[in-house]
């Protein structure tokens, strides 16, 4: 089951950071250590084997992002595309961002109670 509490790790070009999402009804949302907010949607493809959505990435201002791309003075926003691997357990994927490519690494913390 993919629904679930994830850790996520990611890494760019210029550092890295954590972030904890939760996947639940083919919903995204999270948040990251330095304030950044996520939320998006998601889709388990027929074959279950991989899940493709959109990403919505909400930055505090004067926080730099670690592709690299220096911080605003305001509050920014940028959304991207994903395609992932259904087990998102402990592997890394790469998701193409508008301000650079980001290596990802998630860690299912627990699901849902039944």
């Amino acid at each position: 089951m993919l629904d679930g509490f994830y850790a996520l790790f990611y890494t760019g070009k210029v550092s890295s950071g954590f972030a904890m999402i939760v996947l639940i009804n083919g919903i995204v949302t999270g948040a990251d250590v330095s304030g950044g907010l996520y939320d998006g949607k998601f889709t388990l493809n027929a074959d279950e084997r991989t899940v493709e959505g959109t990403m919505k990435l909400t930055t505090p201002p004067g926080v730099s992002l670690v592709t690299g791309a220096p911080a605003s003075p305001q509050a920014s926003t940028q959304e991207f595309p994903f395609s992932f691997p259904a087990d998102l357990n402990e592997q890394i994927v790469q998701v193409q961002t508008p301000t650079g490519p980001v290596n990802l690494k998630f860690r299912k913390i627990r699901g849902f109670p039944s």
